[in-house]
């Protein structure tokens, strides 16, 4: 028989008893590790109750807490801004008070800046073709601008030639009402040549044909002892004081003939102005409005609508109807115009190019910007074309763009 078949048979024996004792052990180790388990989970479950409860306590008082911090935050961010508007507007409208007050000894000094660093000596407008020969900034201020560049005194000549929107802008197509005309005041620092091609930026942002009143420069020291001046005048005219038309600011005389004539012919009138053109602006219907008022007019400027981009002007009449648009980092409308509460506000443009209007997420005052938040062309005209066309108001938004050449678009 021999030993091999008894010795395997021990061996399988064998390992059977230690499968069974493997599988016996598993079984109670098994056993033993779920009660270990369920044990862990109902300890685990009672922890896990009162941690959750503890950790929804801390969150309730931290939030109670944030919302408490947040609104100290906020409350000294509003007071905080509302002292440097205010130092804002202290400082700017304490120089406009001075330059009004001291006009002459300004005057001394801004020739002596004039002396060192140039200024608008008031040459020819090369690109302009008024008759018989082109118009010195001086020459033509208070002056109508039209089609090329032309100007006039007569308000039917600048009506019938007023600038539109360029034959091949197909989005202006069949929208220029002929009965409408727009009629705009620039700002300080605008020579003929930048004053046409705002004309041109508002004909086919809004569609119509538009007319400017040219505000001539003189430099910036005396432009800016002009909207000083300005300034001074329409405070007094707000006091119950009468306007002189004395040729010291044309546009200011063509404002208020223009409101005169138009109104008396039972037309309306539609004003743009920018910058110190809004003080323009507001000085020339102060004075329309009295004398339409002692022609025995009632309520004379109720045909008269205003949008004001970044205006200088401290008050404006009552009766016309107001669009004061101004970016809350331009410091031209926050430190020397109206109230914050009388203003349309926005913000931007942002990284993705959009304007943000007050009260929109993302919108933020930052009151150490730059100047270039003032610029008629490349922000005013910009955000109000984005809202109208947003509003579905008409016009055809910043779609000027692609009739600008490349140096215009450069500059823009």
């Amino acid at each position: 028989m021999g030993w091999g078949n008894p010795l395997k048979k021990l061996w399988n024996d064998a390992k059977d008893v230690v499968k069974q004792r493997a599988a016996d052990l598993a079984k109670t180790t098994r056993a033993a590790l779920q009660t270990t388990v369920d044990t862990v989970e109902r300890a685990g479950a009672a922890v896990g109750d009162a941690v959750k409860k503890g950790v929804a306590w801390v969150g309730d008082a931290v939030t109670t807490a944030g919302h408490a911090v947040s609104g100290a935050i906020a409350w000294l961010g509003d007071a905080a801004e509302g002292v440097v508007r205010n130092l804002q507007r202290y400082l700017l409208k304490g120089a406009m008070w001075i330059m009004a007050k001291f006009d002459l000894s300004v005057r001394r000094i801004s020739d002596f800046f004039r002396r060192i660093f140039g200024g608008d000596k008031g040459g020819p407008c090369v690109d302009c073709s008024s008759e018989p020969l082109p118009r010195s900034n001086a020459e033509a201020d208070g002056l109508y601008m039209m089609t090329d560049g032309k100007s006039t005194s007569d308000l039917d000549t600048a009506k019938a030639d007023a600038v539109r929107p360029a034959p091949d802008f197909a989005c202006c197509k069949g929208k220029v009402k002929e009965d409408r005309v727009i009629y705009y005041v620039n700002g300080i620092k605008t020579k003929q040549h930048d004053h046409m091609a705002t004309l041109l930026r508002l004909a086919h942002t809004l569609c119509a044909k538009v007319v400017g009143i040219y505000n001539a420069t003189d430099g910036f020291p005396r432009d800016a002892v002009q909207t000083a001046t300005d300034r001074d005048l329409i405070d007094k005219a707000a006091a119950g004081g009468e306007v002189k038309l004395d040729g010291r600011n044309p546009a200011v005389d063509s404002v208020s003939r223009l409101i005169e004539q138009e109104v008396s012919a039972g037309n309306r009138v539609e004003l743009y102005a920018h910058s110190q053109g809004g003080a323009v602006t507001s000085l020339g219907m102060y004075s329309a409005q009295n004398q339409l008022g002692k022609a025995g007019m009632a309520n004379p400027l109720s045909g008269v609508s205003v949008t004001s981009m970044g205006s200088a002007a401290p008050q404006w009449p009552t009766g016309a109807h107001y669009d004061h648009r101004a970016h809350v980092d331009d410091w031209t409308p926050m430190g020397l115009g109206l109230p914050n509460d009388q203003l349309h506000l926005f913000d931007g443009p942002g990284k993705d190019g959009q304007f943000i209007q007050k009260g929109e997420p993302g919108y933020e005052a930052d009151m150490l910007a730059p100047a270039n938040n003032h610029f008629v062309d490349t922000v005013y005209i910009r955000e109000l074309a984005a809202e109208r066309q947003k509003q579905g108001k008409g016009g055809c938004g910043t779609k000027y763009d692609e009739l600008l050449s490349p140096n215009d678009a450069k500059a823009a």
